[in-house]
């Protein structure tokens, strides 16, 4: 409760206290002291809160100690922004990453992956630097990228629309190992088959749904091999993508977790 009355919600979509140990921007001897402070003052305030909504279950349980009115809501795609795919004929033999171009998410070796492929990487987004930049863009493999540059809503939904194979080959870093990539639910929502790092949330969704392949993030071969897989095999390839889109309809979309947020609502409402 604030001192106006007002009932106030945390909403913490992060685990900054373990992102903070990753910023390569703080001094590595001030990463642990920063990160400790943050997670203090985040739980003094969060125990105050008239509730505190997250994303995972593994920050649920961080705040459920000072918190005993925390919800999950889980950051899953809209279907109204993810229309029906297009048919498999209509797609082309494109790979697709829409989203920040930085080293923890990869695109240094999603880049490298394509260097002998015969295909084109539509790639989306904007570096997080320049000496990153200037890194990918001198690997020889970048003859086979085409940069899209930052991308509305609509235009992200028409490159999907035209591609076989998406990325999402995060690095094993403690921000993604618990993390549910909206990245691969895009992927799933549209109906495309996607190449997925081995480990956390990824392996355990694309092993029960079979709608992607799994790959070690830091190994560019790898990456290649299984986007060439696919692309060999285009009837398994499309057969993961309805797979996909299946699992988000049934279970992983915006529309069956708003109604936690509103009985959220509804209950402080109620209460207060």
């Amino acid at each position: 409760m604030s001192r106006s009355g007002a009932r106030v919600i945390y909403d913490s979509h992060e685990d900054v206290p373990n992102q903070i140990r990753n910023k390569a921007w703080i001094p590595s001897l001030l990463r642990g002291l920063s990160s400790g402070v943050y997670r203090f003052v985040e739980h003094y305030c969060s125990a105050r809160f008239a509730a505190v909504v997250t994303v995972i279950d593994e920050i649920e349980e961080r705040f459920l100690k000072v918190n005993k009115k925390v919800v999950v809501v889980r950051n899953y795609p809209s279907l109204e922004e993810m229309p029906s795919p297009k048919p498999w004929g209509d797609k082309r033999d494109e790979v697709v990453y829409v989203g920040d171009l930085t080293r923890i998410r990869g695109v240094a070796e999603m880049v490298s992956a394509m260097r002998n492929l015969p295909f084109k990487l539509q790639l989306g987004g904007r570096f997080s630097n320049t000496e990153l930049e200037k890194e990918v863009k001198a690997d020889s493999a970048w003859t086979n990228v085409h940069e899209l540059g930052f991308l509305s809503r609509a235009a992200v939904g028409e490159v999907y629309d035209k591609a076989k194979v998406g990325l999402v080959t995060l690095h094993k870093t403690p921000s993604y190992v618990d993390a549910i990539p909206v990245k691969m639910l895009e992927y799933m929502a549209c109906g495309i088959p996607y190449i997925a790092s081995n480990f956390g949330w990824m392996k355990k969704v694309t092993e029960k749904y079979g709608s992607g392949i799994l790959v070690n993030p830091y190994e560019p071969a790898e990456i290649a091999e299984a986007i060439q897989s696919l692309m060999n095999d285009q009837e398994k390839a499309q057969s993961m993508g309805v797979l996909g889109r299946e699992a988000v309809l049934a279970n992983f979309n915006w529309e069956t977790e708003k109604q936690k947020l509103l009985q959220l609502y509804y209950d402080l409402l109620q209460n207060g």
